[in-house]
């Protein structure tokens, strides 16, 4: 992984900074990606410092987005190609949980946002620089919780009066799998294998704010979850171990290849949710697609 430039959202915290410091601990150029500038810069000083012990030339970089806002996925994006001409691996692992509806600026729902809609587009305005790796990853944290989804595709942000938080959430994780395993397919060309997996319980602030036994459980036996480290193992291993260097597509736990529900492996339904996340994030617009391949448009052009 020596000077290989990998780029990890959600590094801030948990599983995403467990994974930032791994990687760097590999001889990864990491970029952190965060919401948040104070925990970013917490979690790039940790990572420049293993930097800085091995005589890296190239530093660690921090960049900030809020991913619930479609205009910033697209100015991350268009930061990231200003700077890097190859990026080798994209960590995909910004999630988010609420036990309320939220609507984003672009009036989505912001669940579905931040853990498809954003990764969905992030990955495709990168499309052409992770090709250019010749053997770039992109890695996805899903959750095993995607098998309780009730995907509804005339209605993804659950706007009919049918939301609930754990609902949600196990729809945008399949999403995730849906989205896998249809760029795997349209991506075969340009090198670029794709995985997600399920990191375990893992302890992280996610849930705390359930106003139920689920936020009761979470803040009073959290401390019997997974340590982030052990979390981001999976993740860490799809994105640099030589053993899946031409596994594409699949779902993973604990080092290992899971079976997936009937939903999850329906390529009908991951060719229409591919569709649907193109309008939904402007994908589909004329000049944004060439020969088959994304091109980046400048914010405004």
């Amino acid at each position: 992984m020596q000077g290989k430039v990998c780029v990890v959202t959600g590094a801030s915290s948990g599983v995403g900074k467990a994974m930032a410091i791994e990687l760097a601990r590999r001889g990864a150029r990491v970029v952190v990606c965060s919401r948040s500038e104070a925990l970013g810069q917490e979690t790039l000083a940790e990572v420049k410092a293993i930097a800085q012990a091995r005589g890296d030339r190239e530093e660690p970089i921090l960049e900030v987005a809020n991913l619930s806002s479609l205009v910033e996925v697209r100015g991350l994006a268009e930061r990231l190609r200003r700077r890097f001409e190859v990026i080798h691996v994209l960590m995909n692992n910004a999630g988010l949980y609420l036990p309320n509806r939220r609507l984003t600026v672009d009036g989505y729902d912001v669940v579905f946002t931040v853990n498809h809609l954003a990764p969905f587009l992030l990955t495709n305005l990168l499309r052409d620089r992770l090709a250019a790796a010749g053997n770039a990853r992109v890695v996805a944290t899903s959750s095993v919780g995607f098998r309780s989804a009730d995907l509804d595709m005339g209605d993804l942000m659950m706007a009919k009066g049918r939301w609930r938080g754990l609902t949600q959430y196990a729809n945008s994780k399949l999403a995730i799998i849906l989205f896998t395993r249809e760029a795997t397919r349209r991506f075969a060309d340009d090198g670029i294998r794709l995985n997600c997996f399920h990191p375990g319980g893992t302890r992280s602030r996610m849930a705390q704010d359930e106003p139920n036994w689920i936020g009761w459980m979470w803040k009073n036996f959290g401390f019997l979850l997974r340590r982030p480290e052990k979390g981001a193992e999976t993740g860490v291993y799809l994105a640099t171990s030589p053993e899946v260097e031409n596994v594409s597509g699949e779902y993973f736990t604990d080092l290992k290849v899971q079976d997936v529900t009937p939903a999850a492996r329906d390529e009908v339904l991951s060719a229409r949710m591919w569709d649907v996340s193109m309008e939904l994030t402007g994908l589909d617009k004329p000049g944004e697609r060439s020969n088959g391949r994304m091109e980046f448009v400048e914010e405004g052009a």
